[in-house]
């Protein structure tokens, strides 16, 4: 018996240990410590951080945040982008640019884009944007090739 209460009492210590370690390791705010580099802009200037909520029906899922390097402050947030855990979605930035793609299967594909004049995130849908958009991330069309949206943007030539 008294080998039973000595591993229990083992497996408690150390799952204790653990759940310390990985609090304060999540907790520190050094960017390498939470593999932030994958998410990094082509500036550096930004990190994307993908954060858990819930929407106004309780349904689990996904928000972003662009974040800055220098201090890890929000810089850009809006609360009206979610993503329920059950729907698929790509995030990337732009390969050469500090622009955020979003591909959802319920809205599209959307971007959000730096003023740099009065240094706002401003959120656009490709479909509204036709003259001129930014070039896809290269994650975006080898994801994408095979989709119908792939189609209709090369019927517009806005896959590049």
């Amino acid at each position: 018996m008294k080998k039973v209460i000595l591993f229990c009492s083992s497996i408690l210590v150390l799952f204790i240990l653990i759940t310390i370690f990985i609090y304060f390791r999540s907790s520190n705010v050094d960017i390498q410590s939470h593999n932030f580099e994958q998410l990094k802009s082509a500036s550096g200037d930004y990190i994307l951080v993908q954060e858990e909520k819930k929407d106004k029906y309780g349904v689990d899922g996904y928000s972003f945040i662009i974040k800055s390097t220098k201090n890890l402050k929000d810089v850009y947030k809006d609360d009206d982008d979610y993503f329920s855990k059950n729907s698929r979605f790509l995030l990337s930035w732009s390969d050469d640019e500090d622009i955020v793609w979003v591909y959802s299967g319920d809205v599209g594909l959307y971007y959000w884009t730096l003023n740099s004049e009065d240094n706002t995130w401003k959120k656009q849908l490709l479909s509204q944007n036709t003259e001129n958009p930014p070039s896809l991330p290269k994650v975006f069309k080898k994801e994408l090739a095979e989709s119908s949206i792939s189609k209709i943007l090369k019927e517009r030539g806005q896959w590049k």
